[in-house]
């Protein structure tokens, strides 16, 4: 009868080959230890009992977090995956386009709204000695004639 017993409460892990992920039917052990409780608290003190029943909650407690930690994990290492190859990408393509000397062209509106907002801070600027953009810069005279 204790093999009988034993085996009920078994709890059987599906590992397939080649899996970062272990899957197992944990409401079978869970509901197993639920239709049991009985049979398992039957010659414990009220003590024993509680200690019991805090353990099962705290390793079913434990159980699900980890659960949620592992999954979340694996999502984490899945975007960095995606970003580093990405940027292995954007590297290659800059490689490539400075190898052969052609810089893309950049579109005719982008210029204009660029030039538009150098204009734009030029002309709030007029009383400054000079101004800098990035790697643009401008004396107070540039600013004068831009404004």
């Amino acid at each position: 009868m204790f093999t009988e017993e034993k085996e009920a409460l078994e709890f059987i892990f599906k590992i397939e080959d080649n899996c970062t992920k272990g899957t197992a039917d944990e409401s079978d052990f869970f509901n197993t230890i639920v239709d049991n409780i009985g049979k398992i608290f039957l010659d414990m003190s009220g003590e024993e009992k509680l200690i019991g029943l805090a353990i099962l909650v705290f390793s079913f407690t434990g159980y699900k977090i980890f659960e949620k930690y592992s999954d979340t994990q694996v999502s984490k290492a899945t975007l960095n995956a995606g970003s580093d190859a990405l940027k292995i990408q954007k590297e290659a393509v800059f490689e490539a386009l400075s190898a052969s000397n052609n810089k893309p062209k950049i579109s005719p509106k982008v210029m204009h709204h660029i030039e538009s907002a150098y204009r734009s801070v030029l002309s709030t600027s007029s009383n400054a000695s000079s101004v800098s953009i990035g790697e643009n810069e401008w004396s107070s005279e540039e600013i004068e004639s831009e404004a």
